[in-house]
């Protein structure tokens, strides 16, 4: 039983995701999420059992910042923060490791590569920097951009620019929605924001808004 297993000492897992959510009002949230980080200091003297709270850098930020009391030190909580940062290469290991995965199980036995499907070159830059470079470094935007060229793809043998292209504007789509939701307590007015933007080139002075 679980409880022989924890008794004996074999180590346990407890991920807590999703606490970006709106699963209760935004100050309510703040103080819940301050208290879980206070109960998981509490439980690091259990040494079998692990509890790992998974959120967004700009969310951490609102919750220290809005449940902030005259006792509160900023610098003892640093100890219990790992802050993730994914690089190019993982993400890379990431797609190519899908691809394999995906042609494994339904066309082929033999290892598949991302240039085997897809084009080299996308306006003279490597296809997967170039589609990265469209992403938040995260795994769940390569891997949505990815999908979505795959859907595009149903019935072809080959991946093309053309598709790619085709791919990005449904990704951008998806991303743009799901980027204001996430960041709506920090900028509110993000999408009114972001349709400004749409019709500006990459640099403009203030002078050009009215």
């Amino acid at each position: 039983s679980s409880l022989e297993k924890f008794q004996k000492g074999q180590p346990f897992y407890l991920i807590i995701d999703d606490l970006d959510q709106n699963w209760a009002p935004s100050q309510i949230r703040f103080q819940l999420i301050r208290a879980l980080i206070e109960t998981i200091k509490r439980f690091r003297k259990i040494r079998n059992v692990k509890i790992l709270a998974a959120l967004r850098i700009d969310l951490l930020d609102s919750v220290v910042k809005n449940t902030r009391d005259s006792g509160f030190q900023e610098d003892k909580f640093e100890g219990y923060f790992l802050r993730l940062k994914w690089t190019s290469k993982q993400l890379k290991d990431i797609v190519h490791k899908r691809i394999q995965e995906l042609y494994k199980s339904k066309y082929t036995k033999r290892d598949v590569l991302f240039s085997n499907v897809f084009t080299d070159k996308i306006k003279g830059q490597n296809t997967l920097d170039y589609m990265l470079d469209r992403t938040l470094m995260r795994p769940r935007d390569i891997i949505i951009f990815v999908n979505k060229c795959f859907d595009l793809a149903i019935g072809k043998d080959f991946i093309t620019r053309t598709l790619i292209e085709d791919a990005e504007k449904s990704y951008s789509r998806l991303r743009i929605g799901s980027l204001c939701e996430e960041w709506s307590d920090r900028f509110p007015n993000l999408f009114t924001y972001l349709e400004f933007l749409k019709s500006r080139p990459d640099h403009f002075t203030l002078s050009e808004v009215d």
